[in-house]
């Protein structure tokens, strides 16, 4: 941060459930050895749940210039669906919009691929691969799906959640920054009706025995049918539910990382992402995924 930072422009941003107060600025910016000079917010004030360094913003491009490569989510701002589930964006101006890390890469750079391919983990040992497919980190092949973007965000339409006999179908968002799963309140309580003991609504979010065992969630998009493994969904003991609050519970009851849509639409969030391979093309655009090794 330059010594005479005050004098740069300031914004607010918000991502999750944390806020930070930044400085917009140009620096470069090195991922893998790969350098690129782009704008960033460089965050004076961060309000965040846990630690971390920052944030990179893989956006879609949206014909040629896209949000914010960096935090980035109040100046895109928040998505809502109508009764048939279909995905619609606010505008946002122009003058919030920059080049993402991806679409520089594919200008400046001669790539393989215009993908960008994510092997997350809950763990260590997740990685991020531009240019190129590793057909060694997956199982099976790779279902390929048409995407949708709105205002950079990248969805799936016709995406059918089902549980317990109950199904919902809709536009449904892939966001890797999203820490849970939220899809139809009908399906999901269906979801958990099949968990002996587990507890809660639709509002607040549900806790299920830390020791048990819950079943895959089963969703299908145009290329075929998919799962999230049920493991995938317990969290913590005690920490944040779904609504943003701090909670306390039962020793031997643990909070999860499926909860229900507040619209018509869904966000396929981090339970999906630390278990599949998912490979997003930049230019078709697509997006496919396969369950990870």
């Amino acid at each position: 941060m330059p010594a005479d930072y005050t004098n740069l422009p300031q914004v607010q941003d918000g991502y999750g459930i944390g806020q930070l107060t930044a400085r917009e600025l140009s620096d470069t910016v090195t991922i893998g050895g790969v350098e690129q000079k782009m704008q960033i917010d460089a965050a004076t004030d961060v309000s965040w749940p846990s630690p971390f360094d920052g944030i990179i913003g893989m956006s879609h491009s949206d014909g040629g210039v896209a949000p914010s490569s960096y935090v980035n989510i109040t100046k895109r701002q928040a998505c809502t669906s109508n009764s048939d589930g279909q995905i619609s964006c606010p505008s946002t101006s122009t003058a919030n919009l920059r080049y993402t890390f991806m679409q520089l890469l594919v200008q400046d750079y001669t790539l393989t691929q215009p993908v960008f391919c994510l092997n997350l983990k809950y763990t260590s040992g997740g990685k991020v691969q531009f240019g190129d497919v590793d057909s060694t980190a997956y199982i099976g092949e790779l279902y390929k799906n048409p995407a949708g973007t709105v205002q950079g965000w990248w969805y799936i339409n016709n995406v059918t959640a089902t549980a317990d006999g109950v199904s919902h179908g809709g536009d449904v968002l892939f966001d890797t920054g999203a820490p849970s799963t939220t899809l139809d309140a009908a399906v999901v309580t269906a979801y958990y009706s099949l968990v002996n003991g587990s507890q809660g609504n639709a509002a607040d979010g549900w806790m299920v025995p830390c020791d048990a065992t819950l079943p895959d969630f089963t969703f299908s998009t145009t290329a075929g049918n998919h799962i999230i493994p049920g493991s995938a969904f317990i969290t913590q003991r005690n920490g944040v539910s779904m609504n943003g609050n701090a909670v306390t519970v039962a020793s031997n009851m643990c909070y999860t990382r499926l909860g229900a849509s507040t619209d018509n639409s869904g966000t396929i969030g981090t339970p999906f992402f630390a278990t599949h391979y998912v490979v997003i093309n930049q230019n078709e655009p697509s997006i496919s995924f396969a369950l990870a090794k």
